[in-house]
Formats: structure tokens, sequence, C-alpha cells
């Protein structure tokens, strides 16, 4: 058993050791590949690539929404610090710049969604609204065009066998101070931009989120 333990122990020490020393021995390139989205259009041109030594207070890597707020409100909240941002390629070259440009409250996984945590549910709503409110405010402070309309976001049913839960789920959700809706096929039909389904039946079930948003993700 000492055996075996002693080789087990072993055995994981060089494989942390391979792990360690294979970026060094074995040094790979990076590779980013470039963003051609729709949005791409409008990010702005690649900075200088660094050439000589420069002291900062903080350093951010990435360029995307993350790394650039950071950016800008420590350099709102504390003037004086110094503070660097490198972005391999350019700005908003990722994630940030190659999405569906919708803004939603909620997050990914509770979106729309009950769960026994009624209390965590609304301040998860109440959190991803504000958060809203303060890219709208941003937007408005720095002039940035991003063409963003708060219309509100829709989420079709159209299976019958699930609008009676729906229904309800809309129903649990007022109670608890939601802002949603639920539309009937009819209420929908009335709608000048949206069809009753693709299929031409009057089944279509809508929910309406009226603080979410769309806008250009660039």
């Amino acid at each position: 058993m000492q055996t075996a333990a002693v080789s087990g122990a072993v055995g994981l020490a060089g494989a942390g050791a391979t792990n360690v020393l294979s970026p060094i021995l074995l040094p790979e390139k990076p590779r980013f590949d470039r963003n051609v989205s729709y949005w791409s259009q409008a990010l702005p041109s690649a900075s200088p690539a660094l050439t000589h030594n420069i002291e900062a207070d903080v350093l951010i890597v990435g360029g995307g929404f993350l790394g650039l707020s950071t950016a800008y409100y420590l350099g709102q909240t504390l003037p004086g610090l110094r503070v660097v941002l490198f972005e391999a390629v350019r700005c908003g070259n990722g994630a940030s710049g190659r999405n569906g440009a919708m803004v939603l409250t909620q997050t990914d996984d509770s979106y729309l969604q009950d769960s026994d945590h009624p209390a965590l549910d609304r301040r998860l709503y109440e959190l991803t609204s504000e958060n809203i409110k303060t890219m709208i405010a941003l937007c408005r402070a720095l002039r940035i065009d991003c063409e963003l309309e708060q219309n509100g976001a829709l989420q079709a049913v159209n299976n019958p066998s699930e609008v009676a839960a729906r229904q309800a789920f809309v129903r649990k959700a007022r109670d608890q101070g939601f802002p949603f809706e639920f539309w009937s096929g009819e209420q929908t039909a009335q709608i000048r931009r949206l069809s009753p389904s693709q299929n031409g039946s009057r089944s279509l079930r809508l929910k309406i989120l009226p603080e979410s948003s769309r806008g250009s993700s660039a």
C-alpha cells in the first residue's frame, strides 16, 4: 500500500510539473481571430503595440465590456490612478462585439423562470434592470450612439400545451411584483409588426419585459 501510495504521489507530481513546464518549454503563440461581425464596422482602430516599459497602478487585460467599464469607472472614481488596458487585437474584438445586441433583465439561467427563492428572483431582476438604466445613462453621458431602443422584450409560446403553465407563471410573477404581461393570440395579432404565428394559426402567446432594451453592441 505504501509503495502504491508513493507511486501515485510521484505520478501526480510529475503531471503537475508537466503542466507547469509545458508552456515554458513549448510555448504556443496566442491566436486571436479578427471580429468580422456586423458590429465590427463600428469598432475603433487598433492601438499601436507597446514598444517601451510603462508603469501603472492598475493593469487591465482585455478591451471588452468588462475591461473598458472597469477602466472607465476607476478613472472616474480615482482620477489620479494610472490605469493601463491591454488588448490583443482591438477593443470589442471578442465576445463583447459579437452578440445579438439584446439587453435583457435577469440572468441566462433564470430568464423568465421562477424558482424556490422568490426574493432572490426579485433581487436579480432589480439588479439587472438597474444595470440597463446605468448603461443608458452612460451612453448619454459619453454621447455613445448605439441605436439603443427600450421597447421591452417578448417571448413567444406557440405550443398550446404550454399556454396554461405560462399563464400561471405570469400570474405568480405579477403577484411578486414583476411587470410581466400575458398576451392572447388575438391581442398579439393586433400588433402590426408581429404576425399571429409563423404557420398562420392564432396560438402565439407573449410575455413582455418593459425594462429590456435592444441596441448595437459596438
